[in-house]
């Protein structure tokens, strides 16, 4: 994976830490950010990717396609449940 990538995985890793840990790591981010430039730019590049996002969230078509991913899943789990109550009935 070329250094790149790697430093906007970790820059990913940071934002997500944070939302966990609501901010209680922010010296050590402070630190990861001044170590490198780049180490920067990824934070930047990510931030702006997460509030682009943001932005889109409640749109009503996003909305209309995680209704649709949902339903989705809804119906997958209900043919899971139908089909191992049939496979335990047959095994009886």
């Amino acid at each position: 994976m070329p250094p790149s990538a790697k430093r906007l995985l970790r820059a990913v890793a940071w934002s997500v830490r944070l939302t966990r840990t609501h901010s209680q790591r922010i010296d050590e981010l402070e630190a990861w950010l001044t170590r490198d430039p780049e180490n920067r730019t990824a934070w930047n590049r990510v931030q702006t990717s997460l509030k682009s996002l943001d932005r889109y969230a409640t749109t009503a078509e996003l909305l209309r396609l995680r209704q649709g991913a949902l339903a989705h899943a809804q119906a997958a789990a209900q043919r899971r449940e139908h089909f191992d109550s049939e496979s335990s009935a047959g095994a009886r």
